[in-house]
């Protein structure tokens, strides 16, 4: 199993507490690769220390690319960097959502991933994290869900809107033909709209519209992670828990280290 995430270093914070977290339940021998943007080299040695298996792959953000691609400059960018990272998308104004977009759906979903299957080999399985999760208690159970399938999304097929149909705060890969086929076809949903138009939602939508193209194909194998393995604020049972929970980003932050401190 390789777990994987991507953090910027507005979001530092929450990198400590995601591997803090699933060491406290895991140890720290199961491979661990986090992409990074924008990171120092003291944050950088700092999370290594951390965790024994933990491959840090760091780039910087391409102001150049984003600003033409954007037609922003980088004031407007780095103001919506700032709201993003301190406050979440719940009090984010849509006229800085472009250095979301780069950063979730191109950086992570688009590039970062298909690094993370190249890293992982085949036949081998992958857990992909949203870094502002807390891990709770022994996810063994998600392990083996993921184990038995090609591709794993927690999906939510009753919602009207599209973008809501799916969380992409978790994912789950068998490195195979299969799961690759997933991804080739979200790279290629992903890349079929200019950045500056691209709505939003629309990494979920990419995932969820994937999933339809392919859910009643029955040579791939595509699970359902429980909606209830996931909280939205703080709760003793659920596997894991979500920052995406209405409070503002650096007070779950806060609360996430106090819980690490708690536990030891």
């Amino acid at each position: 199993m390789l777990i994987h995430s991507y953090v910027t270093d507005g979001y530092y914070s929450f990198a400590e507490s995601l591997l803090e977290s699933f060491k406290a339940q895991h140890g720290d021998h199961i491979r661990f690769l986090l992409h990074t943007k924008d990171l120092s080299e003291k944050q950088i040695l700092a999370l290594q220390d951390r965790y024994k298996e933990l491959t840090i792959k760091n780039s910087e953000t391409d102001w150049a690319w984003l600003q033409h691609a954007s037609k922003m400059n980088k004031q407007r960018l780095l103001k919506g960097k700032d709201q993003v990272e301190k406050f979440g998308n719940k009090y984010m104004s849509r006229a800085f959502y472009h250095w979301k977009h780069y950063i979730s759906i191109y950086a992570r979903y688009r590039d970062a991933i298909a690094e993370a299957f190249d890293f992982a080999g085949e036949d081998n399985h992958i857990l992909h994290l949203d870094v502002d999760l807390y891990i709770n208690r022994d996810i063994t159970t998600i392990f083996n869900l993921i184990k038995l399938a090609d591709v794993s999304l927690l999906l939510r097929p009753g919602e009207v809107t599209e973008w809501r149909k799916m969380y992409g705060c978790i994912l789950g890969f068998t490195v195979n033909e299969k799961s690759r086929e997933f991804m080739t076809r979200v790279r290629t949903h992903i890349n079929a709209v200019d950045f500056i138009n691209i709505p939003k939602g629309y990494g979920q939508i990419v995932f969820w519209r994937t999933y339809d193209e392919l859910r009643k194909r029955k040579d791939i194998r595509i699970a359902q992670i429980p909606r209830t393995w996931i909280y939205k604020g703080f709760n003793h049972r659920a596997f894991i828990l979500s920052a995406n929970n209405g409070l503002y980003k650096q007070v779950t932050a806060r609360r996430y280290n106090e819980r690490l401190l708690q536990e030891r």
